[in-house]
């Protein structure tokens, strides 16, 4: 998916997403803003490059249709070059996921998401679908329930670099509800595996590995009925 398709996908999405008439039908609005720590490592042969920062995102969700919820988030930070070879470098990215939920316990999502991580050093850019579950566990009823997810990425296109082998995503964390507020800390990490390739400096035969991690506190409100 190119970028002007998914910026135009995401246009089209959060017109509904913000019109007013949805939430007096009973559909409401919730919007959350997460805070937290970001740790980004990439391992290409030479060595573990780290880089970890503060990073803030936001996100709205709209139920659309009775079994259809829409999610339109978007995300930022800057990090800092904890090890040699490293880089600093600025996080950005934009997601839209479709989630549907068949079991009380159990959402299904599928998305969009693009990401970019600027340096110095270039612009490496990140698109790709993403294809999840999430689970949730009450922990004292409804007030305290524990979250996890799942995702895969079967179709990551990376800047400079063939498509990943394995891209995985999975987190876990703890909510706590009270009637149209809500707070969670939540984990997340994302892992991506590449195909050995030649490096033609040297003949020799590497794997480039890479991750990013991110652990953060969200807060949520509920708008409309």
């Amino acid at each position: 998916m190119s970028r002007r398709r998914l910026a135009a996908l995401a246009l089209a999405v959060a017109v509904p997403l913000a019109a007013p008439p949805l939430a007096a039908q009973g559909r409401p609005l919730t919007a959350s803003l997460a805070v937290g720590a970001a740790e980004h490592r990439v391992d290409a042969g030479d060595g573990v490059e780290q880089s970890t920062g503060a990073y803030l995102s936001g996100e709205l969700r709209r139920a659309v249709l009775p079994w259809l919820e829409l999610r339109l988030r978007a995300a930022g930070g800057a990090l800092s070059a904890r090890s040699d070879g490293a880089a600093d470098r600025t996080l950005s990215e934009g997601e839209l996921v479709a989630a549907t939920t068949p079991l009380p316990w159990l959402t299904v999502t599928a998305g969009a998401r693009s990401r970019r991580y600027a340096s110095d050093l270039g612009d490496q850019r990140w698109l790709g679908a993403t294809l999840g579950a999430e689970s949730r566990v009450a922990l004292l009823g409804d007030a305290v329930q524990g979250l996890v997810h799942l995702a895969v990425m079967p179709a990551a296109t990376v800047t400079d670099h063939p498509r990943p082998s394995v891209a995985l995503g999975a987190g876990a964390g703890v909510e706590v509800r009270r009637d149209r507020l809500s707070a969670a800390v939540v984990y997340a990490f994302e892992r991506y595996d590449f195909a050995p390739t030649l490096r033609l400096r040297d003949g020799v035969t590497v794997r480039r590995l890479e991750q990013l991690a991110t652990l953060g506190v969200r807060a949520s409100v509920r708008l409309g009925k």
